[in-house]
């Protein structure tokens, strides 16, 4: 009898593993970035095909086996697809964080600042009324915050108030915006010194 596992989680990308199944990459608060089967997952019967859902937030149950990890239960939380679907922009944005994740988190390592960060931030980016300008400040501000996070950016005297503050809101949106300049150069650094 396998020991259950209880935490919630960020799904931030799946790819079939065969006619019915789904091999889900999470986000966990409590476990870091994981890969877990979902058995059955594609059938029209399947009691987690609505709680797996890329881009949503989710309680989930796992148990890890000889196979690696496997999901025995989903409760759907949230869906950033759902919220995002109709714009474009917001959707680009919210894609492009979850593709950054799975390229810079590496290994099941607990980290529940990250997790909170996008949680808090994606949720953020779906319910906030936001002009295509402020989407594109606020993606500055997510990718400045999961590499800060991550150990690439390291502190800045003029981004200070930036690296303390952990809010998402307007007056912090206004900082970047006139400090934009400055942190997509820390960003572009980073990136290429991480030769990811």
């Amino acid at each position: 009898m396998h020991h259950k596992y209880h935490t919630e989680g960020l799904v931030v990308g799946s790819v079939p593993s065969s006619e019915a199944n789904k091999f889900i990459f999470i986000l966990t608060r409590d476990f870091g970035l994981l890969g877990a089967h979902a058995q059955g997952i594609r059938s029209s019967h399947s009691k987690l095909r609505f709680g797996l859902q890329d881009f949503s937030s989710l309680n989930l149950s796992l148990v890890h086996g000889k196979s690696g990890w496997k999901i025995v239960n989903a409760k759907p939380l949230d869906s950033w697809f759902e919220a995002c679907k109709d714009n474009p922009s917001k959707l680009y944005v919210c894609a492009h964080t979850i593709s950054f994740i799975r390229k810079f988190v590496k290994g099941e390592e607990k980290d529940e600042d990250l997790f909170d960060l996008v949680k808090e931030g994606l949720g953020f980016l779906s319910k906030e009324d936001l002009s295509y300008k402020e989407v594109g400040t606020f993606q500055c501000l997510m990718m400045f915050r999961i590499l800060k996070q991550l150990g690439y950016i390291g502190d800045e005297k003029t981004l200070e108030y930036i690296l303390k503050e952990k809010g998402w809101r307007h007056d912090v949106m206004n900082f970047v915006a006139t400090h934009r300049t400055k942190m997509l150069s820390l960003i572009n650094k980073a990136l290429k010194e991480s030769h990811l």
